[in-house]
């Protein structure tokens, strides 16, 4: 049982910490439906051929092929096979990607077409014939693989006159961050952060004290993303930044 001086402690980090804070999703205005809904597949269109490139990707490298994916917005360059992880696990893993840091959501938006998927698969598939007389691409590529290559590019290139970078503002309290899968406490509302808190205690077998508490709590300046898993209506939103 918590005490009455905890349960306000709880409170009032909870106002200042999430309810007062805000989650920040870059993107392009051409994506904003209402509700948001994580279990749409924007890649539904090309996903049968993107998933057989990843494969065949994957076999090349298998076999020594080396490739650099170089990010224009931000300078860095990513492996390969770094790329290909990362989003095979996020075709897997429905959600959208919030972010605690206002900055991160612009620069993830100058991503072309607002995607960090179109981005690196545009470059892919731009660079990648560029190799095509690498002794691992002419052993194992076929004419088919070339044409996957065609068809992934044509999609992911594609240039929409509805596009606009723009980042959602949306309060940290809302619901449709409140997901058990989810690590960190900093979201959700005041209850979903109550319960969360108390269950680092007891993992760690911690009293149920504000000195307690305040170890598990993140730093000020701890930044954090968060995969959103239910729906966001529109009119939830705080604000649509547009951003040049």
């Amino acid at each position: 049982m918590l005490t009455a001086a905890i349960e306000q402690f709880l409170h009032e980090q909870w106002q200042s910490r999430i309810d007062s804070k805000f989650l920040y999703r870059g993107m392009s205005a051409r994506d904003l439906v209402d509700p948001l809904d994580p279990e749409t597949d924007p890649f539904s269109p090309i996903r049968p051929p993107l998933l057989t490139l990843i494969e065949r990707l994957y076999l090349l490298l298998d076999a020594g092929f080396e490739f650099t994916v170089h990010e224009d917005h931000s300078g860095y360059d990513f492996s390969l096979r770094d790329i290909l992880n990362w989003t095979a696990g996020d075709l897997a893993n429905p959600g959208l990607d919030f972010t605690s840091s206002h900055e991160g959501a612009c620069g993830y938006g100058r991503n072309f077409q607002g995607s960090q998927l179109r981005q690196n698969f545009k470059y892919i598939t731009e660079h990648l014939p560029e190799r095509q007389n690498d002794p691992h691409v002419r052993q194992l590529w076929t004419n088919e693989d070339w044409q996957t290559v065609g068809t992934v590019h044509r999609w992911v290139a594609n240039e929409s006159i509805e596009h606009q970078q723009i980042v959602l503002w949306v309060r940290r309290s809302h619901p449709a961050f409140e997901s058990e899968r989810e690590d960190g406490i900093l979201r959700g509302s005041c209850d979903f952060f109550r319960q969360r808190t108390i269950a680092i205690l007891e993992q760690r077998h911690l009293p149920y004290t504000i000195e307690a508490i305040t170890t598990v709590l993140p730093p000020a300046d701890y930044q954090f993303d968060v995969r959103m898993k239910h729906p966001l209506p529109l009119a939830d939103i705080e604000r649509i930044e547009i951003r040049e």
